[in-house]
């Protein structure tokens, strides 16, 4: 590496060097058909989850035109890779217990990429007789489309990204369901615990979910938000002992949606550190990408800040 390059490796913050990497990997984010499938869904899920960051990312007011230009190329990139929202249309025919997977098409309806066809599925599905709130199953149950294990409030915190989607998509989605999904997670319980994969996954979609990825930070209630930030640190700690950093990540992350990124300590000095010249941060086997896409949500939340909506509710 010349001194030109080492240079602006040491100026580009964490966030844009990660990027970088990310559209320089379409690979990793290449959707395997045909669907359904655990694999395939799987691959599905990473497409969405790049469309997912890079839209927060394009929230934010003032971003550099190469950035915004970056931006662009991502979503746009997914996109094509759901076959303009066609690929979602034709697996909700086929698998209609997977509406939840809305959640993965909100980011593009929220930059004006639109397929009538999954949206009018989607309200189809979401329209239909459910219970007041969901059910508890097992110990662990894992994602839509396999990967990340999650804890015993699963249900809820899924539940909770289909309310996140319903709103992007504009469907009235009444507050006090919110705060009633909110307050049966891990997070809304103010629970304390071992910060493992599990833990951390839950505690973490559930902030990310419910303040629509920090747009609304008061919509996590003042004790919740308080716990997150009396525990954070602690268990950031104990995240990177074992050397989680993912799960390190999504924790600097949930302390950003509910505003409290100060609680998180030096993030980007952390995640400078960990990643590698090619942009990419260590990740679990199988999941190695997902580190890289949550280490660069929570370096732009500690070094530009996520967008807020113009009023929070609370």
């Amino acid at each position: 590496m010349d001194a030109a390059a080492a240079g602006r490796e040491a100026l580009d913050p964490v966030w844009l060097r990660a990027l970088a990497w990310v559209e320089a990997s379409a690979d990793v984010f290449e959707i395997r058909e045909p669907l359904p499938g655990t694999a395939a869904l799987s691959s599905l899920k990473a497409a969405g989850e790049v469309a997912r960051l890079a839209e927060a990312v394009g929230r934010a007011p003032g971003l550099p035109p190469a950035a915004q230009a970056l931006v662009a190329r991502l979503i746009e990139r997914s996109w094509r890779s759901f076959r303009d929202g066609a690929l979602l249309a034709e697996l909700l025919d086929a698998r209609p217990d997977l509406a939840g997977l809305g959640a993965l098409y909100a980011p593009f309806h929220r930059r004006g990429l639109v397929h009538e066809g999954t949206r009018a599925r989607l309200a189809r599905l979401w329209s239909a007789p459910r219970a007041p709130f969901p059910r508890a199953s097992g110990d662990k149950r894992p994602e839509p489309g396999g990967g990340v294990q999650m804890a015993s409030d699963a249900p809820w915190v899924l539940a909770l990204s289909v309310a996140d989607a319903q709103q992007a998509l504009g469907f009235p989605v009444p507050e006090e369901r919110v705060a009633g999904l909110l307050a049966a997670t891990l997070l809304g319980r103010c629970q304390a615990g071992l910060p493992d994969a599990a833990f951390v996954s839950s505690v973490a979609h559930a902030a990310l979910f419910v303040t629509d990825c920090g747009a609304r930070p008061l919509a996590v209630a003042p004790e919740a938000r308080a716990h997150l930030r009396a525990r954070g640190l602690g268990w950031m700690n104990q995240c990177l002992a074992r050397g989680d950093l993912d799960a390190w990540a999504e924790l600097v992350l949930a302390l950003a949606c509910v505003d409290e990124t100060e609680a998180a300590g030096a993030a980007e000095a952390v995640l400078r550190a960990a990643q590698r010249p090619d942009g990419s941060l260590p990740g679990r086997p199988r999941l190695a990408y997902h580190a890289t896409l949550t280490g660069a949500l929570a370096s732009f939340a500690a070094t530009v800040g996520l967008a807020r909506a113009p009023r929070s509710r609370g």
